[in-house]
Order: C-alpha cells, then sequence, then structure tokens
C-alpha cells in the first residue's frame, strides 16, 4: 500500500499519469492515476527527488541544460503514435 500511497503522492505533486499495463491484454491495462496539467512545480518534492535519487538528479541536470539550451540535450525516448506503439508491440512479440 505504501507504494500506491507513494505514487498517489507523486501524481498529486507532478500531475504525471500512472498506467498499470497487462502486457497479456493491452485492453485490460487501467490508468491509475490520471495526468492533469499544473501550473506550478513542488520543489520541495523535487529537491526531495534530486537529493535521494541520483538517476532523478542526472535528468533534473539535463532537462534544465535542455531548457538553457533551448534545444534537447542528451537521450529522452521517444514519445511513439498509435502506429507506432502497435508496430512496437508486434516486433516484441507481446501479447494483447
Amino acid at each position: 500500500m505504501d507504494f500506491i500511497n507513494e505514487l498517489k503522492r507523486l501524481n498529486d505533486a507532478f500531475n504525471i499519469g500512472v498506467i498499470k499495463l497487462n502486457p497479456n491484454n493491452i485492453k485490460q491495462s487501467i490508468i491509475l492515476f490520471p495526468a492533469k496539467e499544473k501550473e506550478t512545480l513542488d520543489w520541495a518534492t523535487i529537491d526531495r527527488l534530486v537529493t535521494e535519487n541520483s538517476d532523478f538528479k542526472d535528468f533534473v541536470r539535463i532537462v534544465i541544460q535542455s531548457l538553457q539550451a533551448n534545444t534537447i540535450v542528451g537521450n529522452f525516448d521517444k514519445a511513439l503514435t498509435d502506429v507506432e506503439y502497435e508496430n512496437y508491440i508486434n516486433e516484441k512479440h507481446i501479447k494483447e
């Protein structure tokens, strides 16, 4: 239950959506916490995560560099279109 509570807290803080994927049947996947638009950032949580997680600290550093350079610095995962997602599922032989 602590894990779900932490996901809820992070969703509240950052408005990042969380999806529980069912790799055996993608259509049975569910949205646990929907993403929401938010005008401000929760700096206390960002600071906590940066302090506790070196991977997140590196991610924040890359985001800051990207914003300052006005271009993407580093490697971010590409967002897939529906067609690209279907192709990925087929290529990886993931059953729906």
